[in-house]
């Protein structure tokens, strides 16, 4: 059921491997049944990726990327569609079309992860939840090194002030 995601202005998708090609699907869809709609990709597969966001970009099925972490970027970008500014931005990547040039303006900053607001499931009907367990992030990146996967390539492992977790 895609009426719920076809009404809104802007829609966003974390993408990964195991999701790329759903992904792709679900904006083709949602592009179909509302042209006008904007379209953001960010996420792992794509950080670590120029190839695929070049794709994305030049196939059409997103409209911006965020590079990196998403939180401060996607701020930045919703605001510039408010004023109807240019999204090209530092931490994004985007195509003309009209030029044919691609715009790739990665960030290498991290963000403190006790400058995070706490989760808000106040809109959560919580009694329906059984056993309850909700999710929450304390740490980012990943201390292992393995070859094979790309996670660790997104950024250092950090983590938040435990006090902070506990107090959650």
């Amino acid at each position: 059921h895609l009426e719920p995601l076809v009404q809104h202005e802007v829609v966003g998708f974390s993408v990964y491997c195991a999701n790329f090609f759903f992904t792709i699907l679900l904006s083709l869809m949602l592009r179909r049944r509302n042209p006008k709609i904007k379209i953001i990709y960010g996420g792992p597969q794509l950080t670590f990726s120029v190839r695929t966001v070049k794709l994305v970009l030049k196939m059409g099925v997103t409209d911006i990327v965020v590079l990196g972490e998403g939180e401060e970027t996607l701020g930045k970008i919703l605001r510039a569609y408010e004023r109807g500014k240019s999204t090209s931005i530092e931490g994004t990547a985007t195509y003309d079309r009209k030029k044919d040039i691609f715009r790739i303006k990665p960030h290498n900053h991290f963000l403190n992860l006790d400058s995070l607001a706490a989760p808000d499931f106040s809109i959560f009907p919580l009694e329906q939840y059984t056993p309850l367990m909700l999710p929450m992030e304390s740490s980012r990146g990943c201390i292992f090194k393995c070859a094979f996967c790309s996670y660790n390539k997104l950024g250092p492992y950090r983590t938040q002030d435990p006090i902070k977790t506990v107090d959650l």
